[in-house]
């Protein structure tokens, strides 16, 4: 992992989404739009910190730091579309 915030960010950002991928899927249909701001949120924090690890990490290319950010990053744009789906 990147380590510190950047890497607390993008869990957050994936574990966010896919809680809220759920809760669209099976919660309280009241609260459905609140769970797919947070979802939609959560992906673009997951991808904003994709682009903070490449810029300034000075990551060079092939760096497993960015490519485990845009694993992150794209599971959360999975679960956000997941939730949009439901």
């Amino acid at each position: 992992m990147t380590g510190g915030k950047l890497a607390d960010q993008q869990q957050g950002g994936a574990d966010v989404a896919e809680l809220a991928a759920q809760l669209v899927q099976v919660g309280d249909p009241r609260v459905r739009a609140d769970a797919l701001a947070a979802a939609a949120l959560a992906a673009a924090a997951a991808r904003g910190a994709v682009t903070l690890v490449s810029a300034n990490l000075t990551a060079s290319d092939g760096d497993l730091r960015v490519a485990e950010a845009e694993q992150l990053a794209a599971a959360a744009e999975r679960s956000a579309a997941y939730a949009v789906r439901c």
